[in-house]
């Protein structure tokens, strides 16, 4: 897997690439964010990490010119600020996730495989894992493992980044440059002989364990790929949560070039600090010692010290100050300054291989998420505690689903962990059901579950889920799931505006709430490639109608209809004055004309009365497509309000289809 990672920061940059790299990843450096979009536009990668606060081109703006020119590979934002709107703006720019630094480097590693493993621009079948398999022939990306017959293969790193390609994507052939843009940096310069020579000393490896070497084939004139039709993704297996011994040899490497470099950076800010008291500090100064400050902060937090970054962030802030600096802002610059000259005399004498702990300093015993867990064993909950709990996540244990709804009310959970293994619980049905409540339709669910197959997967995000993970546990994984899901969560609140989820004449979804829960299904619909159906229907008449007339007619439509959705899955909901929308996920065309006769008939023996007297007239509007990202809700509505349109126009009383 190759990543682009940028970062303006040498020591973080070190640390995260060098830790990447022992990750068995090749990761490409940018230090600022015009680099980035050059390599991006250059080079294919698999993923990117990206700083915000960058030169040239920060990372809001790269995210954007990404996404502009429709490059489809995942995002992680990383940010030393933690404000909701910062992260908001970074996802709606383009970002899938984001890190708060500081931040440890296992969640780091889990988030890449969280956002790896997803396959941003693949439908669920073609979800990355982590192990993969040929036969009796497997790699374990987890133990950067290769065993043949119960026998252990020992690979060089490329050979492994080589074998590792040609099995994640069967039956693709790649040419020698795309193997040298897959397996190779920028900075290197190799030939294609060195593909040649890379392919010939795999196939001898393969060759020493018994493995006919030609399992490798030559595709005259085109490149090489594996000659079975394979893989068969595998599940994961537990990963040792201790970090891999060239994982900690980097770690130390980067924590020491890290220390050296801190005198120096503090007598950098000193400097800025002198001429600001003798008046000599221009502008341009000002600028490059908040830029050093900022770099500071980043380093700092990710190397576990937060008390240190938090006095760099004042340092930072004041040198953001409209230039001139004041008086009173030079003794606090001062101030500043000294307490975290001292700080760094106190962390030069820590010895290295303390520079960078497991421990992580901001775990904090406050309880910050309430889980829900439904479905698991008592033992099972206890190590799932132990996880979290360090996180301030509070877990609650409960095993009897049909008191869920008097149970949920009661201590309004932040997530759902939901056990699809639990011989009590249906996890579709489940979450159908969760996922039409008013109420707590919006409760991130993660499903927990020893299957992983692809059709089994489409099922459960069909159905509702938010999220997936392989049971066993491992707890670096649930950690960084949950928190991710949480924050997104709570993201999407922050820019919904306060508004009422239920209408209060027809008792069906509000127009805000539909809005809302069509984005949602469009997004979840758009990664599994299913259809979807949109259905306008008005009862012309009851419109201009008087107050009466409609606070009568309105509610005895709104149940008629009722009678034509399936609660589990379909969404049913007040659109405007006398109109109705409803939305049927997984549905072909042909069956939205059968659903849309039958309303027409149904609402026919209503026999409404409209302000003249008259029999009410029933048009409807349907369209429906296949979500994918040219399109969009906005457009999807358009037509559907235009096939409505055509109808009134064909006098009523009639439908008008119009596909998107």
């Amino acid at each position: 897997m190759k990543i682009l990672l940028v970062e303006d920061d040498e020591a973080t940059a070190r640390l995260l690439a060098d830790t990447l790299t022992a990750d068995s990843y090749i990761v490409d450096v940018a230090t600022d964010g015009q680099m980035g979009w050059e390599l991006v536009e250059r080079w294919e990668y698999d993923l990117l990490v990206l700083d915000i606060g960058l030169p040239r081109l920060d990372g809001l703006n790269l995210c954007r010119q990404i996404r502009a020119k429709n490059y489809r590979m995942p995002i992680l934002l990383l940010t030393a600020r933690d404000s909701n709107e910062e992260m908001i703006l970074g996802l709606d720019s383009g970002a899938d996730d984001y890190l708060t630094k500081p931040f440890d480097l296992s969640l780091l590693l889990a988030r890449i495989r969280v956002q790896v493993r997803r396959g941003y621009s693949k439908p669920v079948s073609a979800l990355l894992t982590r192990s993969l398999a040929c036969g009796t022939l497997s790699l374990n990306g987890d133990s950067q493992q290769v065993i043949y017959n119960d026998r252990e293969i020992e690979l060089r790193r490329k050979e492994y980044q080589l074998l590792e390609l040609l099995l994640r994507y069967p039956g693709r052939v790649f040419s020698r440059d795309g193997i040298l843009d897959r397996l190779w940096t920028s900075e290197d310069s190799p030939t294609e002989g060195a593909v040649t020579n890379l392919i010939k000393d795999l196939r001898q490896r393969l060759k020493g364990v018994g493995i006919d070497p030609e399992i490798i084939e030559t595709v005259y004139g085109s490149g090489y790929r594996l000659k079975k039709e394979l893989p068969q993704p595998l599940a994961d297996q537990t990963a040792s949560e201790k970090p891999k011994e060239k994982t900690v040899e980097a770690i130390a490497q980067a924590s020491e070039w890290f220390r050296r470099s801190l005198p120096k950076r503090i007598e950098q800010l000193a400097e800025i600090e002198r001429e600001a008291r003798e008046g000599t500090l221009t502008a341009v100064g000002q600028k490059v010692g908040k830029e050093e400050a900022h770099k500071l902060v980043g380093g700092l937090g990710t190397f576990g010290f937060v008390a240190d970054a938090i006095a760099a962030r004042q340092i930072e802030t004041l040198l953001n100050e409209k230039f001139p600096l004041s008086s009173v802002q030079i003794e606090a610059l001062s101030q500043h300054l000294s307490l975290l000259k001292e700080s760094i005399q106190d962390l030069l004498a820590v010895p290295t291989n303390q520079l960078v702990t497991s421990d992580c300093k901001w775990q904090s015993d406050e309880v910050k998420i309430t889980l829900l867990v439904l479905g698991s064993s008592v033992s099972e909950v206890a190590d799932y505690q132990g996880f979290l709990q360090p996180w301030g996540i509070h877990v609650i244990h409960w095993d009897e689903p049909k008191q869920f709804q008097a149970l949920i009310a009661t201590i309004t959970p932040d997530i759902l962990l939901l056990d699809a293994n639990s011989s009590a619980i249906d996890p579709f049905s489940f979450c159908r059901s969760l996922r039409q409540d008013l109420q707590w339709g919006d409760l991130p669910i993660l499903v927990l579950s020893d299957r992983c197959d692809p059709p089994y997967l489409q099922q459960i995000f069909a159905a509702g889920a938010d999220d997936f993970i392989m049971k066993p546990v491992i707890g670096p994984e649930l950690v960084s799931r949950t928190i991710s899901q949480v924050e997104r969560s709570r993201s999407r609140s922050k820019v919904v505006q306060a508004c009422s989820e239920i209408d209060p004449l027809t008792q069906l979804a509000s127009r805000p709430s539909f809005d809302r829960q069509l984005s949602l299904l469009w997004s979840r619909l758009e990664s599994l490639e299913l259809p979807l159906v949109l259905m306008l229907v008005e009862i012309d008449g009851l419109s201009v109608g008087n107050r009466e007339a409609k606070d009568r007619g309105l509610p005895q439509v709104a149940r008629e209809l009722g009678r034509h959705v399936d609660p589990r899955k379909d969404l049913l909901a007040r659109y405007g004055e006398a109109t109705f929308v409803l939305l049927f996920p997984e549905t072909a065309l042909d069956q939205a004309i059968k659903i849309a006769d039958g309303i027409e008939q149904a609402l026919a023996r209503l026999a409404l009365s409209t302000e003249t007297g008259d029999r009410q007239s029933i048009n409807i509007g349907i369209t429906g497509t296949i979500p994918v990202p040219e399109k969009s809700v906005n457009a999807l509505l358009t037509i559907a309000e235009q096939a409505l349109q055509a109808a009134r126009w064909r006098g009523g009383n009639t439908y008008c289809l119009y596909p998107f």
